[in-house]
């Protein structure tokens, strides 16, 4: 077995377009483990788990 045959399509969210919010909805439609964020050349640019966004949330709201 190899690690493509374990993999699956990856959510992501645009860095410039998307806000929080999105990402949220996304995490909250999908249940995926963490997004990935890209640029707009479709370039990784960075990873946001689902805990961090929900701390996030969290802190903002108190």
């Amino acid at each position: 077995m190899h690690a493509r045959d374990l993999a699956e399509p990856y959510l992501f969210v645009t860095s410039d377009d998307d806000d929080a919010a999105n990402a949220v909805r996304a995490l909250a439609e999908q249940s995926p483990s963490a997004l990935l964020v890209v640029d707009h050349d479709g370039q990784p640019h960075a990873t946001v788990t689902a805990a961090r966004l929900k701390q996030h949330f969290v802190q903002v709201a108190a």
